[in-house]
This record gives C-alpha cells, sequence and structure tokens, in this order.
C-alpha cells in the first residue's frame, strides 16, 4: 500500500495520518493506548477512513480507554519488590500501587529525589524518556526496577541502557489481569547497586501466565 495521507475522523476526534502512521506508530497519533489498527479500507485524500481499531486491554468500547492506568500483574512485580527489596512505587495511583509508600501523580515524582529502592511502571506515552531517564539519573542512590517498552530504536534508549540490567520479558503482558496481553515488546530495566550492569536475560512470561 503506497504512503497516503488524509484524515480520520475517529470517536468524535479528527487526526491527520499517513497509511504508515497508522500500521507502525498509531499510538504516537493520540489513539487512546493501548490499541491497534488491524484494518484500513480504501480511501483517497481529504476522504474519511474507516478503519477497524482492536483494543487489547478487554475495553468494551472500541477504540476508547477506560482509563490511561495500567496496573502491573503481581506475578511480575511481586518477584522483584522481594529479589531486590524494593519500598517505594514511584509512578502509581491510589487503585494500582504495589507499595504502601507510593507516589501519584500529584506529587510529581519526576521533581523528586529517589532515594530508596524504586519500583517503576511509567505511563506509556511521549513522556516515557523523562521517566526513564530520572531513574537512570537516580541510580546512585539505591536500586531502582522499570517495567517498560522496548524502545531501541529511540536515542534516550541508548543513552541510559549501557548502565543498566535488562530482562527481556518473553510473551504479552496483561496489565490488569486482563484476558488478552499487550502486543509490545516489554522489558525489566534496572538501574544502581543491584543491577548487573552491562548483562541481560530473558523473564518467560508465557510460563508465569499458565501456571
Amino acid at each position: 500500500m503506497g504512503i497516503c495521507s488524509g484524515h480520520l475522523i475517529f470517536v468524535n476526534r479528527v487526526w491527520s495520518f499517513t497509511c504508515r502512521d497508522l500500521y507502525a506508530k498509531p499510538n504516537t497519533m493520540g489513539i487512546p493506548f493501548p490499541c491497534y489498527v488491524s484494518r484500513v479500507w480504501s480511501f483517497s485524500n481529504d476522504h474519511m477512513v474507516c478503519i477497524k481499531c482492536e483494543n487489547i486491554m478487554g475495553t468494551k468500547q472500541i477504540g476508547t480507554s477506560l482509563s490511561n492506568e495500567y496496573s502491573t500483574p503481581l506475578k511480575i512485580v511481586n518477584p522483584l519488590i522481594e529479589e531486590f527489596s524494593l519500598t517505594k512505587d514511584v509512578c502509581a495511583s491510589k487503585e494500582n500501587y504495589k507499595l504502601d509508600d507510593y507516589w501519584t501523580i500529584e506529587d510529581d515524582a519526576l521533581s523528586k529525589t529517589w532515594d530508596s529502592n524504586c519500583w517503576m511502571n511509567p505511563p506509556f506515552n511521549r513522556y516515557l524518556n523523562k521517566w526513564v531517564r530520572k531513574a537512570h539519573a537516580e541510580r546512585h542512590s539505591g536500586t531502582k526496577v522499570c517495567l517498560i517498552p522496548v524502545r531501541g530504536n529511540t536515542k534516550w534508549w541508548s543513552e541510559v541502557c549501557m548502565d543498566s540490567e535488562i530482562r527481556f520479558i518473553n510473551g504479552e503482558v496483561n496489565f490488569n489481569n486482563e484476558p488478552k496481553g499487550l502486543w509490545a515488546a516489554m522489558c525489566i530495566m534496572i538501574f544502581g547497586e543491584q543491577a548487573k550492569v552491562g548483562t541481560f536475560s530473558v523473564i518467560d512470561y508465557r510460563i508465569k501466565k499458565e501456571g
């Protein structure tokens, strides 16, 4: 399919796009995360495009997310809390915190000092790089354990990955304990005192879900 451009009328909003955008980076266009375009019907420039957008987190409304907060499965986070003696959840809400000591969006964690062993499951939006860079900057004080999408094609990834231990997750992470997992590649990136810097391994989450 050629690289055509146009406008998309979608849930009472309008986005500008190209076919490549729809397939390669729907979430950067402002389409509610996490969803993906599974089919594009024929169209021409300046005409409405009809697409099928499938939400993979169990949301009932097509193309609409009930929340932009995604809770980490306990089968992933609990072993990490135990292994690294994590005490602070730096990016949480009253509904999805994983540690009794936590910061919400109102606390503005990016402006604070992370002086303990911290857990982080940040928003997967355009501010993701700020969260990961913050964890990296705070690596000299305790251990920072982060659940993030793999973004090996970005500048910020190249800046921080060599100072980290990375555990790639094999399998789709089912946030909010949904039956279907997120299609994007995910990893645990670890900075600080307990990180085995420069090493990588694999977490077999397929087995964990079946267990």
